[in-house]
């Protein structure tokens, strides 16, 4: 007999085609445990053989090895479970400087080094680092912080560090692993030469902070602090979908999953880790089948869906594409009503409603008619139908790239959809703002949601989100635009007013209403590119530019948004999560071989020569639109000028700063090949 040791999940059965041994049908009944299974074979003789498991279902099943003996000796089998130990034997260096770990189950041996000397070596025991951390703040002194005892961690702990004015110090830290001798040599190689074991790290050189235009160099540091706490705001470990994962947080002091948060983490994580931003994405989505969606928690907007657009166009991964693409169509699929589980469609109208799963439906907590609605499960906000028609749009580019003719005839289904119950229900002629629509006990549209003095209760952001989905007519759009770029209404010196300045409900003290926030002014920002608006869109990320480095050099923090009245950062102040746009911006203009459009223009074969003065790729645009003129940004070495063509023909482009180029593609839906090349 073969006995297989396996773990399917409870309730499941998973079906297995054995072959080349044997010829049978493998069944294995989920208990949510580990059990074995056996099946029997025949060897006619001595020699080698191949055993030949094929799936036939979808349920995932960890197989964990597998037995070979008589049927009694398998029914025999018990796997016991081994507690290791996770104590080690620490021993200091020659310095106080650096320890060595030696695990009693790991044959290796692991080694910590720093050069600071104000410093002491702590354990912690706790299985909850975090939180048990918080409680031993104030323990300055203890060599060990004792908990629970049910982890272990070894602590290199220095004490503060002083700067003197206009000074700076360098600090380095080692972790090795091998045998005992090579340990001992990294650490005291290490104490000899950090600078010089330090050299031989190799450099990303995708992120190599030598790609730099030298006009970027006065958002320097704003940019390093934000990339400084995005990188190191993770908490570990989280649990969800039965497993521990690593995650990334907009802020350390939330130990919690942030749906739409962390859509705009991945999309910081593309200009500074592309395989971090990928993992990030991943997170938050689930296998075509699992029992959840996506992961959610907070507010459901597509943002996994945008990050996965610009991914596509920053590195061309097939692979990524294809691997993301239908847990991405399963997330879309639920929160478009398409789900027979899912609530969010209105039955009278087709408009999206995500109030049954969290009460916020752009994440802007006071926004004013979201903020007053006491009963809102009859009334729709424009936000959520508006991102879910781009987000359409973008899957079904996806879907084309990807050969799925199917697929791409239900997002033209969805966004025909959505498009028309916007224009029909949501649109006001009188304000130039679509408004949250009422529906009555049935569910179907009444009307406008308005303020108590009848005006528009949606002027503001989500007033204009059609912008970001490209559905409305050109004279909708002009208007739109106007609202956002007027300073008596939503333009301020610190950026886009999340509320319309001229409202009667307009506030100066409110979390959202009177301050700017960065996440949906980077879609405006997208979207200007999209509709060729290249100086507006400059416009908006120079004032975002501005704000974020004259707030980061007063205060050295990282925050959540700007109060537009004080013009100052507020909220959490080592903050990452929406805030992260800082970093697209400037790499859209400052980092040389970086190429940025909004979410119309899909790049294939996309390509720098080695000192970045030649670009060329095929571009596809999305094609639901009248054909418009888009913008494209391309940042090539700034030691040249250039010719730009599209399809052999020369095509305007423009710049703000040598090397920058902002190139106005022609109208048209039709692909072609871009080229830059020196002049």
């Amino acid at each position: 007999m073969i006995g297989f040791r396996y773990n399917t999940p409870k309730g499941k059965t998973s079906t297995f085609q054995v072959k080349r041994i044997t010829e049978s049908r493998l069944e294995l009944q989920g208990t949510g445990e580990y059990n074995i299974v056996s099946i029997p074979y025949t060897c006619e003789e001595p020699g080698k053989y191949t055993l030949e498991l094929i799936s036939e279902g979808t349920y995932s099943t960890d197989l964990d090895g597998f037995f070979i003996g008589s049927e009694e000796d398998i029914k025999q089998i018990k796997i016991l479970p081994r507690k290791l130990s996770f104590i080690p034997e620490i021993k200091s260096g020659k310095t106080k400087q650096d320890f060595i770990l030696k695990y009693p189950e790991c044959d290796n041996y692991y080694g910590i080094a720093w050069n600071y000397q104000e410093s002491q070596i702590r354990e912690v025991l706790d299985d909850n680092l975090e939180s048990f951390f918080r409680k031993k703040t104030h323990d300055h002194v203890s060599s060990r912080l004792i908990g629970n005892r049910e982890w272990h961690y070894s602590n290199a702990f220095l004490r503060p560090i002083v700067l003197a004015p206009h000074s700076q110090q360098t600090i380095y830290a080692l972790v090795c692993t091998g045998t005992s001798q090579q340990v001992n040599e990294q650490i005291q190689k290490f104490h000899s030469t950090p600078e010089t074991l330090t050299s031989l790290i190799q450099k990303d050189s995708n992120n190599s902070e030598d790609r730099i235009l030298a006009d970027g160099k006065k958002y320097e540091f704003g940019r390093r602090l934000l990339q400084s706490a995005l990188l190191s705001n993770i908490v570990y470990p989280v649990h969800t979908q039965g497993q521990y994962i690593r995650h990334f947080t907009p802020g350390k002091n939330w130990n919690s999953l942030y749906t739409w948060d962390s859509g705009f983490i991945a999309l910081g994580l593309i200009d500074v880790d592309i395989t971090k931003a990928f993992e990030c994405i991943r997170a938050y989505t689930t296998p075509v089948g699992s029992e959840s969606a996506f992961i959610h928690h907070g507010t459901p907007l597509p943002i996994q869906m945008y990050a996965y657009y610009d991914l596509w166009n920053n590195t061309q991964s097939k692979e990524a594409l294809q691997f993301l693409y239908p847990r991405l169509k399963q997330f879309f699929d639920f929160m478009t009503g398409k789900n027979p589980y899912s609530t969010t469609r209105m039955k009278g109208s087709g408009l999206l409603r995500t109030w049954d799963y969290f009460y916020n439906s752009g994440g802007w907590d006071d926004y004013p008619p979201q903020h007053a609605l006491r009963d809102k499960a009859s009334v729709t906000p424009v936000v959520s139908s508006a991102y879910y028609i781009r987000a359409a749009k973008i899957l079904r580019l996806a879907a084309k790239e990807l050969g799925l003719k199917k697929d791409v005839k239900e997002y033209e289904q969805t966004i025909k959809q959505l498009s028309n119950a916007l224009q029909t229900y949501s649109w006001d002629e009188e304000t130039g703002y679509f408004g949250y629509v009422m529906h009555d006990k049935d569910g179907k549209p009444k009307g406008i949601y308005r303020y108590k003095d009848g005006s528009n209760f949606n002027k503001g952001l989500d007033g204009v989100s059609p912008l970001i989905a490209n559905i409305s007519s050109k004279e909708q759009t002009s208007r739109m635009i106007n609202h956002v770029f007027s300073p008596d209404e939503m333009w301020t010196e610190v950026g886009i007013s999340t509320v319309d300045q001229s409202a009667p409900y307009y506030r100066t003290d409110g979390y959202w209403n009177g301050a700017v926030w960065f996440p949906h002014q980077w879609m405006v920002w997208k979207a200007l590119l999209d509709l060729g608006e290249g100086e507006k869109a400059y416009q908006v990320a120079t004032t975002a530019l501005n704000t974020w480095e004259k707030e980061c050099k007063e205060s050295y923090y990282t925050f959540e948004h700007f109060i537009i009245s004080s013009q100052r950062g507020a909220g959490w102040h080592q903050f990452s999560g929406l805030s992260s746009p800082i970093l697209n911006w400037f790499a859209a203009y400052y980092r040389i071989g970086k190429v940025s459009a909004g979410f119309e223009v899909w790049i294939s074969n996309s390509h720098f020569n080695d000192d970045y003065t030649q670009y060329q790729a095929e571009i596809a645009f999305d094609d639901s639109t009248v054909p418009h003129q888009r913008t494209i940004l391309v940042c090539m070495n700034p030691e040249k000028d250039y010719q730009v063509t599209f399809n052999g023909k020369v095509v305007e482009s423009r710049t703000y700063h040598q090397g920058l180029l902002e190139i106005t593609l022609p109208s048209t839906n039709k692909s072609g090949k871009l080229t830059v090349t020196p002049i």
